[in-house]
């Protein structure tokens, strides 16, 4: 499970956490939960980051506890709750890792004299589970596409996923929060809503741990949604197809994004994942049913699994194919749009067996307000700090270095020099890359934060990161402020 920890290093550990508060649950290199509980989703961080110990807090008072020692004796703290950061970022061999899974309830609350609903999420619950208990209520929330992500870290980053055009960014649904900071008190953004602020879409570390989040929900909706599988010889057909489409203003009811992935040996494909969100009216069905036959149009439809279905149960199928504990290489780059010479770049660099690109499309209410078109306009977002409003694709160049192809060293390079070899394509010798980016898919190095928040942005993070954490306790957050 990624190698030993050295006697020197495991020596020095128990000195640094020796007065550690008895009864909170804590789990040093030594424990046999020890290895179980530092796994995170990207395997490669585990073979290389070994924590000083891992704490999962079961309550408010055990993590304002946790996280006042840790930073009161100057160790470093990470944050993990699903453990999904690709670039390896909620692991580090000189921190605590605060483990959040323990503080995972999701209850509907009614809002004050109102017939209106909201979720209190806590800080360690999964997508997954988030959406089961709406689910029992009739309701849910945007979520990103893979269920196994952390919800709290998931939108308060910006937040993605097939309901965004719909109802919002992640970032958009939070209503409130309580937060953990480094000197253990528990703020409540009613107190601070210069904090709300900034938790919506640039909360991951920099103020504290989320403790939970207050977000909006919405009744359930049925939803038409499938894959739909094209041969990779027709990628550019397919993809300037869903450029053009694009280009015209798809409906905000409407989530079709992109992946080209290889199912096997000699068998490369583009995936064309069809989501439409069905309101009941029999003109959105029929409206739905247009796009659908537009769609499997693009090209030669190899494989449709296109079907009534629920976000939920779609994304459940969705999950099975992207396996936990995997070691993954991830690049990622935010263009403007699908343009031939980006087209031409992804076409002559299919995607080797275990590797695969995504591309998430930003429409709808993903969107500023835009009075061009009012199906792509979204609500005055400019309570959020997250401000990635103009229309925009975020690219995902995954390897998956572990899988049964790429077991050699040789392989494992060959599939990561594929990520590398096309990024710096589509960045450096193409100059494609818009100057901002999505953090939490990117590489520290690839992002401007100024790009990003913009120079007033920036500031108002930084005073609000002085205010809370001017000891950056939290080392491994982001943005890097």
């Amino acid at each position: 499970m990624g190698g030993d920890i050295p006697e020197s290093r495991a020596g020095a550990e128990a000195d640094i956490l020796s007065g550690f508060p008895a009864g909170i649950p804590i789990y040093h290199p030594s424990d046999p939960k020890f290895h179980e509980l530092r796994l995170l989703f990207n395997l490669a961080s585990t073979n290389t980051a070994h924590p000083l110990a891992v704490v999962r807090p079961r309550d408010e008072q055990e993590l304002a506890t946790a996280v006042k020692f840790c930073a009161s004796a100057g160790v470093p703290m990470t944050i993990r709750a699903g453990g999904h950061d690709l670039q390896m970022r909620n692991a580090r061999s000189d921190a605590v890792m605060i483990d959040m899974r323990e503080l995972d309830t999701v209850r509907v609350v009614e809002d004050d004299g109102t017939q209106r609903r909201h979720a209190v999420i806590g800080g360690g619950s999964l997508i997954r589970h988030v959406w089961r208990t709406l689910e029992a209520h009739g309701l849910t929330t945007p979520g990103g596409w893979c269920i196994s992500v952390g919800y709290a870290g998931w939108a308060a980053g910006g937040g993605y996923g097939l309901l965004g055009s719909y109802y919002g960014a992640g970032a958009d649904q939070i209503l409130g929060a309580r937060v953990v900071t480094p000197r253990g008190e528990i703020v409540d953004t009613d107190d601070d809503p210069e904090l709300l602020w900034a938790l919506r879409g640039a909360g991951l570390g920099n103020f504290g741990v989320v403790l939970e989040l207050r977000v909006k929900v919405y009744p359930q909706p049925r939803v038409l949604a499938g894959l739909l599988v094209f041969p990779f010889a027709e990628a550019r057909q397919v993809l300037g197809g869903l450029e053009d489409m694009y280009d015209q203003g798809i409906p905000s009811a409407l989530a079709a994004e992109a992946s080209t992935r290889d199912f096997g040996p000699a068998v490369p494909a583009v995936v064309v994942f069809f989501h439409w969100i069905l309101d009941g009216t029999e003109q959105n069905a029929a409206e739905g049913q247009e796009y659908l036959a537009k769609y499997r149009a693009l090209g030669t439809v190899v494989a449709d699994t296109v079907s009534q279905t629920t976000t939920l149960a779609f994304c459940e199928v969705m999950d099975t194919t992207t396996p936990y504990n995997t070691s993954f290489y991830f690049e990622s780059v935010s263009v403007s749009g699908l343009s031939d010479e980006l087209i031409d770049a992804i076409a002559a660099s299919p995607a080797p067996e275990g590797a695969y690109i995504v591309i998430h499309h930003a429409h709808g209410k993903m969107l500023a307000n835009n009075d061009d078109d009012d199906d792509d306009g979204g609500d005055d977002n400019t309570a959020t700090a997250y401000c990635l409003r103009d229309r925009h694709y975020v690219l995902g160049l995954l390897a998956c270095r572990d899988h049964p192809g790429f077991t050699s060293e040789e392989g494992t390079a060959r599939i990561q020099n594929w990520a590398e070899a096309l990024n710096r394509e589509i960045r450096d010798r193409r100059k494609l890359a818009l100057g901002h980016c999505y953090w939490s898919f990117t590489k520290n190095e690839d992002c401007d934060v100024v790009a990003i928040y913009g120079e007033e942005g920036v500031a108002r993070l930084r005073a609000l990161k002085n205010k809370y954490n001017p000891g950056n306790a939290f080392p491994g957050c982001y943005p890097v402020l």
